[in-house]
């Protein structure tokens, strides 16, 4: 059916409701005359989860198309740089003498001639006796020194390392706000006590107790699990996929830094634990740290006892939450005038940090294919075959990190291991993976969010290499190979000598942001 928008209404605050608020301001220029108008409305009687502390490289990208300077983002949310996650004892269980750890870079492994540089690895890692990370990239060397991602000032330098951030959540959903409503978003603080339904299943009106009717053409749900519009008003199907996925729990905490100069570390940590793996993130002004595990394996006493532990004395006497998780994802996220985004619309568990790269992905899909007086049906088909394309192939590279691990410590573990819980795909994938590396074509067409040089890192992390005996012959650039490798030495030789620590180019940042201006709407 076609029909004019005019007006958006956005369901819900926090850092989805209001990315979504900024986003669509910026995108149909709200703040002119005849634009679409943007209202977000969202109660106080409603706390956000607001832990999502992790970000993708598709963040910068974002900013960019906000108007954001980058400085006056990472001061006002204690961001951090982030170059990677450290999966610490994820392959097997530690022992006294051997702890297994490896890196998934943000920075992408070299070419060989235009193709991967995988394939030279496998076959001449027992010579060089180098990780991948370390044979690819020289990112992992520049973390595991705590270094900056680039020369204070100059991170447009052609030779910068690829990053993300680490953020305060609740600080990102504030500033958010606060550029939102400078572009024209009109906020209204207010309980939604009913959703009104027209005769033909579209959303009619919003009923806002104490205050005015909420009218609009085009509703998102930003509620969170609740999907407050979505599914029970309008019954979209939530697909369960906890039994691919176990974790449905996390315990966390915020831990003060001891000294305000405390080292950051440019990467998360994820350390894993007998029912499930603990994140580490570090902001400006302190940690964030939390256990993500599966209520079916443990409990939230002996959770929290596992946190703390990790934790130790720091964590003494500091607040602690325990948030469950709804994980999996709706299986149509857009019905007639309503669409999911955020954690209405599904969630992944928090391994690689892609709950606000879901509100990114959402958003950037919308605005490619939204058209001010076209049809819904059309947009929504689209919109809803895309996000299901998405939603599968992620939850498959999650589950890929659990389930070629090699622990035998707990059921949680073995049970990752067990077929039945692995997307029939998936385990086709595996079994030609251990003939030869995954490459781009077994992910599908398009860029998906994953491809194959971050398979690769999880893949040789964990061991799971291809057998390319007999094969050599496919992989005549050996040589080449070696050479780029070396340059890559070189190049990480370079960067430990000239980049700063993280702590010391996050002050220059800070320092720096009081200076720096925004596009003001």
């Amino acid at each position: 059916m076609n029909r004019s928008v005019d007006k958006i209404a956005i369901v819900g605050g926090g850092s989805a409701g209001w990315l979504c608020a900024t986003f669509l301001a910026r995108h149909f220029q709200s703040h002119l005359p005849g634009s679409i108008q943007i209202t977000l409305v969202e109660s106080e009687d409603i706390g956000t989860i607001g832990v999502g502390e992790g970000t993708m490289p598709s963040i910068r990208k974002t900013l960019r198309q906000l108007d954001i300077d980058e400085k006056e983002f990472m001061q006002a949310t204690s961001a951090t740089f982030k170059q990677a996650i450290r999966f610490d004892d994820w392959l097997h269980l530690p022992t006294e003498t051997s702890r297994s750890s490896f890196y998934h870079t943000f920075q992408v492994p070299i070419a060989v001639k235009g193709e991967s540089i995988a394939p030279y690895w496998v076959m001449s890692r027992e010579k060089h006796g180098k990780s991948y990370a370390d044979y690819a990239t020289s990112q992992a060397q520049v973390c595991e020194a705590g270094l900056g991602p680039f020369i204070s000032g100059i991170q447009q330098q052609p030779n910068a390392l690829n990053y993300a951030y680490h953020l305060d959540a609740a600080r990102f959903g504030i500033f958010l706000k606060e550029l939102a409503t400078e572009m024209g978003v009109r906020h209204r603080i207010g309980h939604v006590i009913d959703v009104v339904m027209k005769p033909n299943g579209f959303i009619d009106y919003l009923e806002v107790r104490d205050q005015e009717d909420l009218l609009a053409d085009l509703f998102i749900d930003c509620t969170g699990f609740a999907a407050h519009l979505l599914e029970k008003k309008l019954g979209s199907t939530f697909l369960d996929m906890t039994s691919t996925l176990f974790c449905d729990r996390a315990v966390t905490v915020q831990v003060p830094y001891e000294q305000p100069d405390a080292p950051v570390r440019p990467y998360t940590t994820s350390t894993a634990r007998a029912n499930g793996w603990i994140w580490d993130i570090g902001l400006g002004h302190r940690r964030g740290i939390g256990y993500v595990c599966s209520s079916k394996y443990t409990d939230d006493d002996e959770a929290l006892e596992v946190l703390m532990d990790y934790v130790g004395p720091a964590g003494k006497d500091l607040p602690t939450r325990t948030l469950p998780m709804r994980v999996g994802y709706r299986e149509t996220p857009w019905i007639k005038n309503c669409i999911a985004i955020g954690l209405s619309a599904g969630f992944l568990e928090p391994l690689e940090a892609t709950g606000i790269h879901q509100v990114e992905i959402s958003l950037n899909r919308l605005a490619m294919i939204f058209s001010r007086r076209g049809d819904f049906g059309y947009m929504s088909r689209q919109f809803n075959r895309y996000m299901t394309e998405w939603f599968e192939l992620v939850f498959d590279f999650i589950k890929l990190h659990y389930c070629v691990n090699r622990r035998n410590d707990s059921e949680f573990w073995i049970d990752n291991r067990n077929p039945e819980t692995i997307s029939d795909r998936l385990n086709q994938q595996l079994e030609m993976w251990k003939t030869r590396p995954t490459n781009q074509t077994d992910l599908g067409q398009g860029r998906p969010t994953f491809g194959h040089a971050s398979y690769h890192q999880i893949l040789f992390g964990l061991d799971y290499l291809p057998d390319l005996s007999g094969d050599e012959f496919s992989y005549p650039h050996g040589k080449f190979a070696e050479t780029r490798s070396s340059q890559i030495a070189e190049r990480a030789n370079r960067e430990l000598q000239s980049l700063p620590s993280h702590r010391d180019l996050l002050n220059s940042v800070y320092a720096s942001a009081a200076g720096a201006g925004r596009r003001r709407y």
